[in-house]
């Protein structure tokens, strides 16, 4: 006499197996990060994988370049307020307004934004002043008015800060569209981000 035997679904099978324990732990193990992959696989169903968005300048404001040489000026002018009584409005008063200079030009070059020829005649200003004020950060050292490791502070941030307005500089005199093309001047010039300013070499 032949004795049929039912045969399980494979898949029941397996979840007879680990319920008892029978199924090996590795084995067991690979089937919880498959139930997790598929979990999380189903979570994305249906939804995009968001990507990284390049934000858009809506104001000088939101220039790196402003950023750092408006953050810069501030600490210049506190600095100043240290030198000796006679220095303050000496040279404690040039290096304050060429310091101030260059965060003033960029906004007004940003103002004048559509007239490329105007934007860059702005931009070169702000990195004339950067200029000057290394030029000044040498005289009050060497006047002994800050120490050693402030002058190497600021001459390094604002060595940094010339190639940064540098490079910005050269994009615009490369990508920045004609005043007359209308349709695309806007996104042209709103299209430089802040991570978009990389270091010049």
């Amino acid at each position: 006499m032949i004795i049929k035997r039912k045969v399980l679904p494979l898949r029941l099978s397996f979840l007879f197996l680990v319920s008892s324990g029978l199924l090996p732990a590795p084995i067991n193990k690979c089937l919880e990060t498959k139930d997790l992959n598929q979990e999380a696989s189903n979570q994305l169903q249906g939804t995009s994988i968001q990507q990284p968005v390049k934000m858009k300048i809506k104001s000088y404001k939101d220039l790196e370049i402003y950023q750092l040489s408006f953050q810069l000026a501030t600490e210049i002018h506190d600095l100043s307020l240290k030198f000796p009584k006679f220095e303050i409005f000496e040279e404690g008063n040039q290096i304050r307004k060429s310091s101030k200079s260059i965060p003033a030009t960029i906004a007004e070059g940003w103002g004048r934004r559509f007239y490329k020829n105007e934007f860059i005649k702005f931009l070169i200003y702000a990195l004339a002043s950067c200029d000057e004020t290394l030029v000044h950060l040498d005289f009050v050292y060497n006047s002994q008015y800050i120490s050693s490791d402030q002058y190497k502070e600021y001459a390094e941030r604002y060595n940094v800060l010339g190639k940064k307005i540098n490079r910005y500089l050269q994009m615009v005199m490369r990508d920045h569209l004609k005043p007359q093309d209308k349709n695309k001047k806007e996104s042209a010039v709103e299209n430089y981000s802040q991570q978009g300013t990389p270091d010049d070499e």
